[in-house]
């Protein structure tokens, strides 16, 4: 910490302390971290060429995880030494051609193909891979971390995967292939060639944490460090450590044994589950909404920044949802409130029920039901739910009644943005209304 920081608000310094990566702890994430750290160096030391999938709810932290491992990977000897890291991603390098320039960039092999024609991906990702073999193959490794790793399975033909996974089996240069994913079954997008080649290794991150556990994540991004830096006078530094210490003294109270707070962080671990992202969201909301100078935070200010991002997430969204998938949420949320996780079926059963007695115009066929469901997935609305989101390998477990998932919009949002919808049918409103009375 820089002298100057000690003269800063609690308030500049609690909004760092969140949004800082590197004091963004992952917890309970030990195992998950260690085995893939593991992975990492045995690959670096003895050149072991792996593939492995890390896959989890939006939010679950996994590229946090990944870039964790590999920014304590790279403190080894061997891996800074031996391991080049291709770093790429299925929004941004959206098709094989412009994957192939950013790894033909990343190698540095980018002036060897100016001129050349290739047939294919094959050859060109064999012939980059080649253009390493002349300096000391014995100890260089490519390390290929492909974030949305779904979008390169969705890929016509899976070339690229296809070849990164040859070139793999081929040992020409030790390869290893990390992709990253929020897709429930990835492993149903593989073809059976690029399964066969798989490693079939798989880190699911759950999101299963019990309250105390979620309370312990959020103390520990809120928690300010007590001791003075270097370099300032002692009365400042005195100074600093009383305000600080009044600030985390404040905190552990009110996380610990508040039980209007307490209750916030219950019901945010019952909409979003333990992902981390939500809570770093709401606790910066929070101090946001702190006014300036040395204010402490209150229970007001959790709920207060609870409700902004409720309303603010989940409501644009809302609006510009299909009838069908507007339906499908107050579906979910009548059963049992939406306290609990729904499947598929129990979903379909409820908005069957209430077509045929309110709408039967809006029973469309199961086919389009399902995949109005799969859009609520993908647009981040409804979620896996977090004790069925871990497989050990790369089959999945296709949408159905064995699957369970999370609507992750509560009954208040749900019906506000039941009112706002445009040309919304009034059973609709009537029914979204009795979410809240149950």
């Amino acid at each position: 910490m820089l002298p100057d920081l000690v003269k800063l608000p609690i308030k500049q310094l609690a909004m760092h302390q969140i949004s800082n990566e590197n004091n963004r702890k992952l917890m309970h994430r030990t195992s998950e971290h260690q085995n893939l750290l593991d992975m990492l160096t045995r690959f670096s030391r003895d050149g072991q060429c792996n593939s492995v999938i890390v896959s989890g709810p939006p939010g679950s932290g996994k590229s946090a995880l990944v870039q964790s491992v590999l920014q304590e990977a790279g403190k080894q000897r061997d891996f800074a030494g031996s391991v080049i890291v291709v770093q790429l991603h299925g929004l941004e390098h959206f098709d094989d051609r412009s994957t192939l320039q950013a790894i033909a960039r990343t190698l540095r092999v980018e002036s060897d193909l100016e001129g050349r024609i290739f047939s294919g991906t094959n050859e060109q990702l064999h012939f980059i891979i080649s253009l390493l073999q002349s300096g000391n193959t014995e100890t260089l490794r490519v390390l290929f971390v492909l974030e949305e790793f779904d979008l390169f399975a969705q890929r016509k033909g899976q070339s690229l995967l296809y070849t990164l996974l040859d070139v793999a089996q081929s040992r020409v240069v030790p390869v290893c292939l990390l992709g990253v994913t929020s897709r429930v079954s990835v492993g149903e997008l593989l073809e059976k060639r690029v399964k066969s080649r798989f490693s079939h290794r798989h880190i699911r991150l759950r999101c299963d944490w019990t309250l105390d556990e979620y309370v312990a994540v959020a103390l520990s991004l809120l928690h300010l460090s007590e001791r003075a830096p270097t370099g300032v006078g002692a009365a400042e530094k005195n100074d600093f450590k009383r305000r600080v210490g009044q600030w985390n003294s404040n905190i552990d109270s009110l996380l610990r044994h508040d039980e209007n707070c307490r209750s916030v962080l219950v019901r945010h671990l019952q909409i979003y589950g333990g992902r981390p992202k939500p809570l770093i969201n709401l606790l910066s909301v929070a101090v946001a909404l702190l006014p300036d100078g040395e204010s402490l935070l209150t229970a007001e200010d959790f709920k207060s920044a609870q409700q902004s991002m409720l309303t603010e997430l989940a409501l644009p969204q809302l609006c510009d949802l299909s009838i069908v998938e507007l339906c499908l949420l107050v579906a979910a949320n009548h059963i049992d409130n939406g306290h609990r996780p729904v499947s598929f079926e129990s979903v379909y059963t409820e908005y069957v029920r209430f077509c045929q007695s309110k709408m039967p115009h809006l029973q469309y066929e199961r086919d389009l039901i399902r995949r109005a469901f799969d859009s609520l997935l993908e647009s981040g609305l409804m979620a896996p739910a977090s004790d069925s989101a871990g497989c050990g390998d790369l089959g999945g477990v296709a949408l159905g009644k064995r699957e369970e998932f999370v609507c992750l919009v509560p009954p208040e949002i749900l019906v506000q943005g039941v009112n706002q919808y445009p040309n919304r049918p009034e059973d609709v409103r009537q029914w979204a209304a009795r979410c809240c009375k149950r």
